[in-house]
């Protein structure tokens, strides 16, 4: 009876193991988390393309879930900040200077981030 039970537990295992890598993401630092929250309020409040805003958005609310309370409220407090700063900008001076903005968000965060390559 023992042998059926130890054969599914191995089989079981291996399914698991056989899994692809690519699906399992690691966890973000909440500084991290929060930079990548703050470069989806950019690419949110950005007319470029250069960024694909899904994958981030998906990434984003995938490694908020198991965040403290206050982490995921100043992330949400910070990306209101800057949809009311893109929705002020009022000139290409301001324009660019919220896209270098953007950048420098989003720069840092490509090497962890599948979906902060450019689109072709």
């Amino acid at each position: 009876m023992k042998m059926p039970r130890i054969a599914l537990t191995i089989l079981a295992f291996a399914a698991a193991m056989s899994t692809p890598v690519a699906l399992a993401t690691e966890r973000m630092n909440d500084v991290e988390y929060l930079r990548a929250a703050r470069c989806l309020a950019y690419v949110a409040g950005s007319d470029s393309h250069a960024i694909d805003a899904d994958a981030l958005a998906a990434e984003v609310s995938e490694q908020g879930r198991n965040r403290e309370r206050y982490i995921r409220e100043r992330a949400r407090s910070e990306g209101r900040a800057i949809a009311r700063a893109a929705s002020r900008i009022d000139s290409a001076l301001e324009q660019g200077a919220f896209d270098g903005e953007r950048r420098a968000a989003c720069d840092r965060l490509a090497p962890m981030i599948a979906g902060l390559e450019p689109r072709t």
